[in-house]
């Protein structure tokens, strides 16, 4: 066996333009799948990171009605397996008032800066305090000409004037829900406007035996029987994790639509040996035709090229992964998150590695095939 592929390697050698070519295509085309794949790979990660909740053991439960929640609402909770801890808060950062503007009044919605954080200001603006606020750009009722008179006016938000500092415009994780108008948080409080308490945080350790979904189940039960508000409402488990699998399965899944496009590549190396084969066949018929005369079956003359695109594939495979991971261990050093998975690497190395010896059975039986007076008859001899 060490024979034969020390033979097979100084045949491959002997040809370095030919091999040479089909190896680099082969290398080429393994490193551009293999590092979009693992920047897609990476990216969806980094966003399922991102979006997953910040702490496990915990559900959030949201109820829909007409009334409030109490505390009273999630006591009975506490008593139940696996549950540690029950506290009843709020999903609202935002009330609605009414508001007077340019003469027209308005339904608005109200928020206080501390329940939107990031926010970013549209030119020179001031500090919000307690006389002052700040409108948003997308508010439905701002027309585009005020927009540009806002710094300094009034607005009378129920019943109270508050001088205009400037626009705001917030990021795209904020989804939209945005309030026409932010405040100071004493401002807000001063309002007197109410934001319902409609959401149970439930700390918990899920207890041996019973599902994630069999426990939502039954903490779901349990309210709907024995909670008073239950009777004018209802509850929902708020999933936290859905929008993180969602993002997860989409980047994913442009990730591998860009991976089988690409892989069009691995095809086109992977045909690439069967010019090579052929091109071999012409140039080696003095050589096939001495094996032949020497004893060489048609099977040894078919086996011996199957040999030689095996090893020529499987090397430009393996050169392949090893830059490929080479490159993603530099790019880790400067904190690019790349993810690759070893049976990733198998399955996109088999793609090449197969197309390359179906299209090698053909010049491999034609170079096997051909009489010993037809290669001595050849132009190469």
């Amino acid at each position: 066996m060490q024979t034969y592929l020390k033979n097979r390697y100084k045949t491959l050698i002997a040809f370095p333009k030919q091999n040479g070519a089909v190896l680099i295509s082969v290398v080429t085309a393994m490193i551009s799948v293999l590092m979009i794949l693992a920047v897609g790979n990476g990216m969806a990660n980094g966003i399922a990171n991102q979006l997953k909740p910040t702490t496990t053991g915990k559900l959030e439960i949201v109820y829909a009605g007409e009334q409030s929640l109490h505390s009273s609402d999630a006591a009975f909770l506490e008593n139940m397996k696996g549950i540690q801890k029950v506290t009843v808060g709020s999903t609202s950062k935002m009330g609605d008032g009414e508001a007077i503007f340019n003469h027209r009044e308005m339904q608005v919605s109200l928020a206080s800066t501390t329940s939107f954080p990031k926010i970013k200001m549209i030119g020179q603006h001031q500090k919000v305090d307690a006389k002052s606020v700040w409108l948003n750009k997308q508010a439905a009722w701002l027309l585009p000409l005020e927009r540009d008179q806002l710094r300094g006016q009034t607005i009378t938000i129920e019943g109270k004037q508050y001088q205009i500092n400037g626009l705001y415009q917030t990021n795209l994780l904020d989804g939209g829900n945005l309030p026409d108008v932010l405040m100071s948080k004493a401002a807000f409080q001063n309002l007197g406007i109410t934001v319902p308490n409609n959401e149970l945080i439930i700390k918990f350790k899920l207890p041996q035996g019973i599902s994630l979904k069999g426990f939502e189940t039954k903490i779901l039960s349990a309210l709907a029987l024995r909670s008073p508000a239950a009777q004018k409402g209802q509850f929902a488990i708020l999933d936290n994790s859905m929008l993180s699998d969602s993002m997860h399965k989409l980047v994913k899944n442009i990730s591998t639509f860009v991976v089988a496009i690409s892989s069009m590549s691995l095809v086109v190396s992977g045909l690439s040996i069967l010019n090579n084969s052929y091109a071999n066949i012409a140039m080696r018929s003095p050589e096939i035709a001495l094996r032949r005369v020497l004893g060489a079956s048609k099977k040894d003359i078919r086996n011996q090229f199957l040999g030689e695109s095996f090893m020529l594939l499987l090397c430009g495979v393996i050169i392949g992964a090893v830059i490929t991971e080479l490159v993603i261990f530099i790019l880790g050093l400067f904190k690019v998150k790349t993810a690759l998975s070893f049976i990733q690497i198998i399955l996109v190395g088999a793609i090449p590695l197969l197309i390359g010896m179906l299209a090698s059975v053909g010049p491999a039986n034609f170079a096997g095939s051909k009489n010993i007076t037809d290669l001595l008859r050849t132009d190469y001899s």
